[in-house]
């Protein structure tokens, strides 16, 4: 949950900086997985296997959903470096160009570290290497079904936290309704298996049953 705006304290500003770092030493990691992938079909000497590994990491970026739960480096780090956190203390969560003072309401970090190795030895039994290309979109579909279930939680924090402070849940309806109006609004449909957030529709409709309770 996102707190007032207030300044950067020059350390949280000098992660920033580092933080951005790290994504690109996560894209190297998946130039390196993808590049040993290559050459061990096509031979560790062919080019081709490099500039096509290239090739799909460059667009791998450009699918957010992918590129989200692509951290094996910066995702690691941050695991290290808010390993001692717990529910009820206040941090800064660190992007690669900004951050924002937020409150920790739960810690799904290692759950989620744990539940991708659980689905990737899942997909490796069930498909075997031959289909891994099937077995990684089954994985990424049940990550992001995870997220937003840490979602549902977070939202029912929000609203204990709201009511806590005597700010109606109503205000969240409203904000949803606002980004409807701008077009704006989560996926809809079929996309929905590939979001990391429930449904607006879903969402609108718990804030409204506790704004009535």
């Amino acid at each position: 949950m996102t707190s007032p705006m207030r300044p950067v304290p020059h350390e949280v500003a000098r992660f920033i900086s580092l933080a951005a770092w790290l994504r690109w030493c996560d894209a190297v990691v998946a130039w390196i997985v993808l590049w040993a992938l290559l050459a061990s079909i096509l031979g560790p000497a062919s080019r081709p296997a490099s500039v096509a590994s290239l090739v799909l990491v460059t667009l791998g970026a450009l699918l957010r959903p992918l590129r989200v739960l692509w951290r094996p480096v910066s995702g690691s780090v941050g695991l290290v470096l808010s390993r001692r956190l717990q529910p009820g203390d206040r941090a800064w969560y660190v992007r690669s160009r900004h951050a924002d003072p937020v409150l920790v309401t739960a810690r799904h970090g290692v759950r989620m570290v744990a539940q991708s190795a659980l689905l990737a030895l899942g997909m490796s039994v069930l498909f075997g290497d031959v289909t891994s290309m099937v077995a990684g979109a089954s994985r990424m579909l049940g990550e992001q079904a995870y997220s937003r279930d840490a979602e549902r939680e977070a939202d029912a924090d929000s609203v204990r936290v709201m009511k806590a402070a005597g700010i109606s849940p109503q205000v969240m309806v409203q904000f949803f309704d606002l980004l409807a109006s701008k077009d704006l609004g989560s996926s809809r449909g079929p996309a929905i298996a590939f979001a990391s957030h429930p449904a607006d529709a879903e969402r609108i409709e718990f804030f409204s049953r506790a704004a009535a309770n």
